[in-house]
């Protein structure tokens, strides 16, 4: 369906927003 379509595309925007997070904080140990 259209609406899983968009979910997963979400989903996968998320995934890479969160490796990106996690990327920064490695180089910043300050962030919380």
């Amino acid at each position: 369906e259209s609406y899983l379509g968009s979910f997963l595309a979400v989903q996968k925007q998320q995934l890479l927003v969160d490796a990106e997070d996690v990327l920064n904080e490695d180089q910043q140990p300050e962030k919380h």
